[in-house]
């Protein structure tokens, strides 16, 4: 089954998915982890440096630290 597809697929919604907020549209599902786990985070993309392409959209490297930091302090 797949969670986020399509139109889904996007920075906002990546950011709730790692983080546990409430990402719109899929299927709802987020991380609920917490200190005591290990997070694999796999990324294919052609991208360039500094960013993550989405479908329709980019991710810039300063959003992608923002959130990795929020997961640990989480």
């Amino acid at each position: 089954m797949i969670d986020y597809e399509g139109k889904d697929v996007t920075p906002e919604n990546f950011v709730a998915v790692l983080t546990g907020g409430k990402p719109t549209g899929g299927n709802g599902k987020v991380l609920k982890s917490t200190a005591n786990d290990n997070v694999f985070i796999n990324f294919v993309d052609h991208g360039a440096e500094g960013l993550i392409a989405f479908p329709s959209k980019y991710m810039y490297e300063p959003e992608l630290i923002k959130t990795l930091t929020t997961m640990k302090t989480k």
